[in-house]
């Protein structure tokens, strides 16, 4: 975790999206319930998208082969989205942005703050 809060280009280069390192901010404090980093574009608002990143070690097994051609994934990497997704839905809670927010109306938004959530 802490080669990729030092050398964030890693990320930015090596995930499927147009991100800059300085879009990348990292997490994960030890004791904390918070996710290991959170992406989005600093330089736009509102915000059209943002994402969590949940990492394991590498001894972590995150799939099991029960069979040829048939995987599982892992209770660890079902636990991991499980966090992924609630940080994801959470995600004011770490970005003091204004998002996009998808609902019915797909022109409502709201403005996030660290500490006072949906304004």
């Amino acid at each position: 975790q802490r080669l990729f809060s030092v050398h964030p280009y890693v990320f930015s280069t090596s995930l499927p999206l147009r991100i800059e390192p300085a879009d990348i901010v990292p997490f994960g404090r030890p004791g904390r319930d918070e996710p290991d980093f959170i992406f989005y574009p600093r330089d736009l608002s509102p915000v059209p998208y943002y994402g969590v990143i949940e990492l394991k070690k590498p001894s972590s097994q995150i799939v099991s082969i029960v069979r040829t051609d048939v995987a599982i994934l892992s209770r660890e990497a079902e636990t991991a989205i499980q966090q992924v997704s609630r940080y994801s839905n959470e995600i004011v809670r770490y970005a003091p942005v204004v998002f996009v927010y998808r609902s019915s109306s797909p022109h409502r938004r709201c403005r996030a703050s660290r500490t006072s959530g949906y304004t």
